[in-house]
């Protein structure tokens, strides 16, 4: 099976189908995406234990911040056309 051709963007602002807006953090070398809640994202700067509420995994799924499978995929991420500035 293809993997999905994930192209998500730094501090960009996502909607979940179920309304919540996430922004997204890439992590390692481009092909690890993390889903911040936008007030986490815009907090002090930056560091490794920062909250993350999902996950998408290299199948394109996404996942709670434990792990677990939602339902979701990255295709049912939602642009909003919006981003979100991380404090240095």
């Amino acid at each position: 099976m293809p993997q999905p051709d994930i192209r998500l963007k730094q501090g960009a602002v996502y909607a979940l189908p179920n309304g919540s807006e996430l922004v997204v953090g890439i992590g390692g070398r481009g092909g690890h995406y993390f889903l911040y809640l936008p007030l986490v994202w815009a907090g002090q700067g930056w560091v490794i234990s920062m909250p993350v509420a999902y996950e998408v995994d290299g199948g394109g799924s996404v996942l709670t911040d434990e792990g677990r499978a939602t339902g979701w995929c990255v295709e049912d991420l939602t642009d909003l056309h919006r981003t979100v500035e991380r404090k240095s």
